[in-house]
């Protein structure tokens, strides 16, 4: 999630893989930073584990 810290991205798994980000504004005239509302609903549970490590481990 380009433009968002660690700090502010939200991850959570219910039936569903959600991520949510929100970043700074560049210049003082932007109204608002960059937003990030990302869901995947996996077939499986091996799936959603996959996909979890996946995008930890690109961002490390």
């Amino acid at each position: 999630m380009p433009g968002v810290s660690k700090e502010n991205i939200k991850v959570r798994i219910e039936d569903t893989l959600i991520m949510k980000g929100e970043g700074q504004k560049d210049f003082e005239d932007d109204e608002l930073g960059p937003r990030y509302d990302f869901s995947i609903q996996p077939p499986s549970e091996k799936s959603l584990l996959v996909l979890i490590l996946f995008f930890f481990l690109v961002k490390l």
